[in-house]
């Protein structure tokens, strides 16, 4: 499951939202106190926990559900394993609230709790096979960073927080997703000046001076500097650039910028802005000309030495 941070449910339809109406968010942000609720006596089993999502290509891991529906693995070893399958939310209460107000809610409770999410969705997760799927808040937090019976609790305040919002058909899954971050290939290995291809590899390479630019802001371009490794210990190595670069001061105030929450939205530099691709193309379809002009010649001449 590709995991997005930050995700505020891009299955809920707004075009197919329900017309009913929730009760009015409730002027607090914090979670509701565990002591208005019941919290279940068991945590998923080991089993359980991993196969619950089979079927699904991310096989994330459960770490929590508030449906008391029982879980059925397989009977016995050569029994097959029954698959689960995704759905986007359509005509449902939670369409006209979530993204204002719901999902704010949620993310601060997850927030006041320090759980370490990734990813907040909504989608019917149901049994391949079953003629209807169940509505679920899915909630993704990082591998390994949270406990049991924390993420059992976690998942109840959320439930509880659906509630206020008078909605009451939806469940919670708390889940460890297996994430991939976007990237791209890696750059290609500088050549010697006497190669054919030293032009156009050039701004693909990590020679000093390579253009770059942000995703927020790929109109704005500038020169990265050079490389320094991030400590004696770490093989990760920091491109050094003027601020301005990456946040254009026209659009961000002058203040400092430090990227210390693992689930807020991360300021992603790329290599070649808009202009700086536009020329870069430019100029390997100028090169791949120039080499086509060059081999019609040398035929032609090979032709005339043949007879």
């Amino acid at each position: 499951m590709l995991a997005k941070d930050m995700n505020l449910g891009p299955p809920l339809s707004p075009e197919a939202s329900s017309t009913e109406s929730a009760s009015p968010s409730p002027s607090s942000t914090e979670c509701t106190s565990p002591s208005l609720f019941t919290l279940p006596s068991a945590c998923p089993s080991e089993i359980e926990a991993i196969q619950y999502y089979a079927g699904l290509p991310s096989s994330p891991r459960l770490l929590a559900r508030t449906s008391t529906t029982p879980w059925e693995g397989p009977n016995g070893p050569e029994a097959d394993i029954k698959h689960k399958r995704l759905g986007a939310v359509f005509n449902h209460k939670l369409n006209t609230v979530w993204e204002d107000n719901v999902a704010l809610r949620i993310h601060a409770c997850l927030d006041d709790m320090g759980v370490k999410w990734t990813s907040t969705d909504v989608f019917r997760i149901g049994t391949v096979g079953d003629s209807s799927d169940p509505v679920i808040l899915w909630i993704g937090v990082k591998p390994n960073s949270l406990a049991s019976e924390d993420a059992k609790t976690a998942a109840f305040r959320c439930l509880r927080v659906l509630e206020e919002f008078n909605i009451t058909d939806v469940d919670v899954e708390l889940h460890e997703p297996s994430v991939f971050r976007s990237a791209g290939p890696k750059l290609l290995l500088p050549v010697d000046s006497s190669e054919v291809t030293v032009d156009v590899r050039h701004p693909l390479t990590h020679a000093l001076g390579l253009s770059i630019s942000t995703e927020a802001t790929p109109f704005a371009e500038g020169t990265g500097g050079i490389f320094l490794a991030k400590d004696s210990n770490s093989s990760d190595l920091l491109l050094v650039t003027a601020r301005h670069v990456v946040f254009p001061p026209s659009i961000y105030p002058n203040n400092k910028y430090e990227y210390t929450n693992e689930s807020a939205p991360r300021h992603n530099v790329v290599l070649l802005g808009k202009k700086a691709y536009s020329d870069c193309l430019a100029s390997i379809e100028h090169s791949i000309e120039r080499h086509k002009i060059m081999v019609d010649h040398q035929t032609r001449v090979q032709q005339s030495i043949n007879g």
